[in-house]
């Protein structure tokens, strides 16, 4: 009886502490993949595609040319946080958008404490896209359950918005089919920031 009390004991220890790890960890999350399928890169992604876009003016990003005829532009109004933001176009139609792959902190508009890095992800944003116009382009699913046009960013010089973010350590990836075209790139761009310590990483 003494040794099934023990083994209990021991087990409710290490529960508690997997739940401290788990939430340590759930205000931003290394990776989400869900149900991704492996046929949709158009070849294997390498060092070179990772920091394609940091150069200004380069439009390829896994030796697809993004034209900036493509898509549609959009002026970029007011930034919610890192990853959700508003924009008109010529006609005044109005969107709201949450760029695809990507996931930064929360508000806290909903337990009222900002998720750590909340600020610094909302800044980032706010530099690169406010009062921009920019090139959007949608994938397969072309809205979240919440109404948001899911979309990939792209600035006038080519700057691939969603892939920089994470590139600078202020967004982490969440990939969610069918929206996967660049499921990879993202991953290897996030494990980039990481080893080099950029943005939230370099407290981890």
């Amino acid at each position: 009886m003494q040794q099934l009390l023990l083994i209990l004991f021991i087990l409710l220890n290490l529960s508690l502490d997997t739940d401290q790890y788990d939430q340590s960890y759930e205000l931003f999350k290394i990776t989400y993949i869900v149900d991704v399928p492996e046929a949709n890169l158009t070849h294997p992604v390498s060092q070179t595609d990772v920091s394609m876009t940091s150069a200004e003016g380069n439009h390829e990003v896994i030796g697809l040319v993004v034209s900036l005829s493509e898509g549609e532009a959009f002026k970029i109004t007011y930034i919610v946080d890192g990853d959700t933001f508003h924009g008109t176009n010529a006609d005044g139609e109005k969107r709201k958008f949450r760029p695809i792959g990507i996931n930064t902190p929360e508000t806290g508009k909903r337990n009222g404490r900002p998720e750590p890095y909340h600020q610094e992800a909302t800044d980032f944003t706010k530099a690169m896209l406010l009062n921009q116009t920019v090139r959007i382009i949608y994938d397969v699913t072309e809205l979240d359950k919440y109404g948001r046009h899911l979309v990939y960013v792209y600035l006038q010089d080519g700057t691939f918005f969603n892939l920089e973010i994470i590139r600078a350590g202020w967004a982490r990836t969440m990939t969610i089919a069918p929206n996967v075209k660049y499921a990879e790139l993202f991953a290897q761009a996030q494990q980039e920031a990481r080893e080099q310590g950029r943005g939230s990483w370099h407290m981890n």
